[in-house]
């Protein structure tokens, strides 16, 4: 019989090779045969050893577990800044949406979601067997309390998070970096300082702090508890699972933590906290600097809207207005840059309002203040008799509003989607019903229904975008470049829509497609560098900045449009080169032109000049658009 230390990992196979040794030896030295019989008798681990054999792979566990638990905030976030991002929340806000409402389906949501990870969570630690975490009723109900607060703790962190943030991949990735360090190095930094017996004492001061991040308790919980037992072979008695340096503290923490962070994502979003901060900045009353050099039509237009609405959006005496848009002497500045200077202007019911400018003139700026969405530094404006600012819930009660990107929710059909603005607006269910069915049909989304608004293409969203502007019948609606991305058949079926809808709402509608508003609009607008430039009907401004008429002509050879021009000269004075691109001239002709003489020399000569095609238009509102953006180029602000 051999006794075998088996501390050392060999010491049974060096045993086994001294005893074949002397058996051969025996052999070679004895007449009778020996034989050999080897069996092993291991003895039990004691309590310690099992305890930190097992301690190990809890370690681990925990180390696991961990990782994928700092990317769950993240996806919280994401959606949070996205919906801001894009404006949905705005626009769901412009509905009628309740304040309190959306962020406590927001919470409730994501507990459900984050209750579904906990209990995949606890499948893998039955699967595994992993008693400390399982092992009695009180282990479970204890890992239970750990994940729930620290579900809710994170949570409501993460929405005091996405206020830092205005693009959802960056706040995702920032949020997720965030939870790895405090749930993961944090807790390892914490762990190391505490068994370093010259720094122990400042480490236990400084877990208290530390436990201000719910990602940190969750950490140190499952630490904890995995050296539990550990721990427990050194002494008497065996530490709860609850008791505060266990995971009691972090419990706690985690449960009180969530109501304040609610608290303070709360007075962060609230509408009035928001307006208030705006409104120190915001003067309705200050004189804005006189705009100079200012067309006549504008100056006749602003002179009105002061005649008419004295004070408060209300009429003069005697006064009868048709204007459900007022907006007076508005100003916006971004620091040193003056995004609207001094606008007035008001909207007719049932008109269609063409308000147009290049890329960064003021007009989505615009169309923000009169939607809520922002508050001007100057100036007042009215929708439908509201006060944008003084009155803004009332006001959007009365608007309709298509931003300038698509604000629908990627995993909402379509008929889900407007089912929920129906809902926002107020809507009973049976109006729903015949509203969405008929929306749907109206804006051609009928054979879309059921599809995810992810899956649709840029066009279709954009009708839904149209469509969900349309919901409840507001006087008023605002159309940011609602044709983009559309396909020229279902650009005309929206002007049509437009057209139709016009009858009974004033419609503000700004794009880049010149055409819709040579089509659709009544009255025109076009503003250049935040300032006003020209108003009036599309034939008067036509007349007014218009060269008359516009010949355009293709010839075989570029180079035969100057000789061609000093023949036209000779025949119609005034006439002069537009542009030319390529083999395609645009002349200039004057207002007095009459169009038999230029029909008549154009047909004698085309062969001669080698004409291949030409043809007579007045002067287009893209060439108006053109000349006075150029001039703003010129003078700029």
């Amino acid at each position: 019989m051999a006794l075998v230390n088996d501390s050392y990992t060999h010491a049974s196979i060096l045993a086994l090779t001294n005893w074949y040794r002397s058996a051969t030896l025996e052999l070679a030295t004895s007449t009778t045969a020996p034989t050999v019989r080897v069996s092993s008798y291991p003895t039990e681990y004691t309590e310690l050893e099992e305890a930190q054999a097992t301690s190990i792979s809890s370690f681990l566990l925990a180390i696991f577990i961990m990782i994928p638990f700092t990317f769950v905030p993240s996806t919280f976030v994401g959606y949070i800044v996205r919906e801001r991002e894009y404006k949905s929340k705005h626009l769901q806000t412009i509905s009628g949406m309740n304040f309190y409402v959306y962020w406590l389906s927001n919470f409730l949501f994501d507990m459900c979601c984050f209750l579904v990870t906990i209990l995949f969570t606890f499948l893998v630690f039955l699967i595994f067997n992993r008693r400390e975490y399982i092992g009695t009723g009180e282990e479970f109900g204890t890992v239970l309390l750990v994940f729930f607060f620290f579900g809710s703790a994170t949570i409501t962190l993460a929405y005091v998070c996405s206020f830092a943030f205005s693009n959802h991949s960056t706040a995702q990735t920032m949020v997720m970096m965030a939870n790895f360090i405090c749930g993961f190095l944090l807790v390892f930094a914490i762990f190391i300082l505490r068994i370093i017996p010259s720094t122990k004492a400042g480490a236990d001061v400084a877990v208290f702090f530390v436990r201000l991040l719910p990602a940190f308790c969750l950490g140190e919980s499952l630490f904890n508890l995995a050296i539990r037992q550990v721990l427990a072979t050194f002494s008497s008695t065996k530490k709860s699972a609850l008791e505060m340096d266990t995971t009691g503290w972090n419990i706690l923490y985690c449960a009180l933590l969530t109501p304040v962070f609610a608290l303070v994502t709360l007075i962060l979003d609230h509408p009035m906290r928001q307006q208030r901060t705006e409104l120190l900045l915001h003067n309705p009353d200050e004189l804005p600097p006189a705009v100079e050099n200012e067309d006549a039509d504008v100056a006749a237009e602003r002179s009105r809207i002061e005649q008419h609405h004295i004070t408060e959006g209300a009429l003069s005496p005697g006064q009868v207005s048709t204007d459900v848009v007022v907006v007076r002497n508005l100003s916006k500045h971004y620091g040193s840059k003056v995004a609207v200077k001094n606008l007035t202007f008001g909207v007719h019911h049932g008109e269609v309002f063409g308000f147009l400018g290049t890329n960064g003139a003021g007009k989505t700026t615009t169309i923000s203040i009169l939607c809520g969405e922002q508050l001007p530094k100057t100036g007042r404006a009215w929708v439908a008799g509201c006060d944008v600012v003084a009155q803004a819930l009332e006001s959007r009660k009365h608007i309709g509003y298509c931003p300038q990107f698509d604000a629908t929710i990627d995993l909402l059909t379509p008929g889900e989607h407007l089912y929920l603005f129906c809902g926002l607006r107020g809507l009973t269910a049976a109006a729903a019903d015949t509203m969405v069915n008929y929306l749907l049909n109206f804006c051609d989304l009928m054979p879309h229904r059921d599809r995810l608004s992810s899956e649709l293409s840029g066009g279709n969203r954009r009708k839904l975008s149209v469509a969900i502007s349309l919901l409840g019948a507001p006087q008023v609606i605002f159309l940011d470049e609602p044709s983009a991305g559309m396909d020229p058949m279902a650009r005309r079926a929206l002007w049509t829509t437009i057209t139709e809808i016009s009858k009974r709402s004033a419609i503000v509608l700004t794009t880049h497609h010149l055409e819709e508003v040579e089509a659709m609009a009544n009255r025109v607008a076009i503003m250049d560098h935040g300032e006003l430039k020209c108003l009036g009907s599309m034939q008067h401004l036509k007349s007014k900045y218009g060269t008359g008429f516009e010949l355009n002509i293709r010839f075989n050879d570029a180079s035969r449009s100057l000789h061609f021009l000093a023949n036209l000269g000779q025949a119609i004075p005034g006439a002069r080169i537009i542009e030319a691109r390529q083999n395609k001239v645009l002349f200039g002709l004057p207002q007095s032109s009459r169009l038999s003489i230029v029909f008549d020399f154009v047909e004698r000569n085309k062969d001669a000049w080698g004409i291949t095609d030409y043809g007579v238009s007045q002067t287009s509102l893209e060439q108006v658009f053109l000349r006075i953006s150029d001039h703003g180029e010129e003078h700029p602000q």
